[in-house]
């Protein structure tokens, strides 16, 4: 028999469809583990990603698909038409609490650093975890076939991801990668705990940790310097606040001695102005009296 996926298929192909559809797997995937206690173990999802076949050494094609599956739930990022990671799906990949359940993740986890700047948390990879158990044959669909006795269907590995529209059986082939990584994971701890071994998630949680605070004390140093350059940055600001003030201040201050001072030459001038026009008028009216004067003086004479 051949394993096929048989939950939902959801395609997302733009950012505004991510939140509600991230939304709907966290459901189902609680849904799914209702036994659950908050502080015991996480849910679990599946976990794959698609790109174009690289052929060549040093070829680095960009992430196609992104897909997470639930039991009922498989969702299916367009990674290339949406153009960049969704926020809603970056903290599913960053929340520990939800264990991404894949297999042979290194290269999944160099093209989210590399084209993400992602590291996630709760990446689980169920290769190490069977082996860990005694398996040898560590394909993916080795473990199926040991496991469940299906077949898993790989002759679409090489198919065209980075198409605008997945056929049918691309989507079915995509979504049954991802759900048949969690399949064989819940299947594994199983046989852990028939064995009585501690749990593989508990190791990669704490690997996660260790990760981090590895990561906290590198760049612990330069976080401190950067807050040693803000209170510098800080300081000057303030500076250079003060300093603007007071220039403004200034500027105030000139600004009121210019428009006074223009204000009293301004009057003085028209002062100036008045006592000229008036100066020049009672010139003009003496001369205008003085020729009426004459005028008389030479009228008389003639006259008498």
């Amino acid at each position: 028999m051949t394993l096929r996926y048989q939950g939902e298929i959801i395609e997302i192909t733009d950012l505004s469809e991510a939140e509600n559809a991230v939304g709907i797997l966290r459901q189902d995937a609680v849904h799914q583990d209702i036994t659950r206690k908050r502080g015991s173990k996480p849910c679990r999802v599946g976990f794959d990603m698609e790109w174009q076949h690289e052929s060549a050494p040093g070829m680095d094609n960009p992430v196609a698909l992104i897909q997470v599956a639930s039991k009922e739930v498989c969702l299916i990022f367009y990674m290339l038409k949406i153009g960049s990671m969704p926020p809603a799906l970056e903290e599913l990949l960053l929340d520990k609490h939800f264990l991404k359940v894949g297999l042979a993740v290194t290269n999944d986890l160099r093209k989210l650093s590399s084209q993400f700047f992602l590291i996630p948390r709760g990446l689980l990879d169920v290769a190490p975890m069977a082996r860990r158990l005694g398996y040898t044959r560590l394909g993916l669909q080795s473990l199926v076939q040991d496991l469940f006795r299906l077949h898993v269907v790989k002759g679409k590995a090489r198919s065209n991801w980075g198409s605008d529209q997945l056929t049918d059986g691309q989507l079915s082939y995509a979504a049954t990668d991802a759900f048949a990584t969690l399949l064989i994971y819940k299947q594994l701890e199983v046989f852990e705990a028939d064995e009585g071994k501690e749990h593989y998630w508990t190791m990669v949680l704490a690997d996660d940790e260790a990760a981090v605070e590895a990561e906290l004390n590198a760049v612990g140093p330069r976080i401190r310097e950067l807050k040693e350059s803000v209170r510098k940055l800080t300081r000057r600001n303030a500076d250079l606040a003060a300093r603007l003030a007071a220039v403004e201040a200034e500027a105030q201050r000139t600004k009121a001695a210019y428009e006074a001072e223009a204000q009293r030459t301004r009057a003085a001038f028209k002062a100036e102005a008045q006592r000229t026009r008036a100066a020049f008028q009672a010139e003009v009216q003496q001369m205008r009296d003085a020729f009426e004067d004459r005028l008389t003086e030479i009228e008389e004479q003639i006259f008498w």
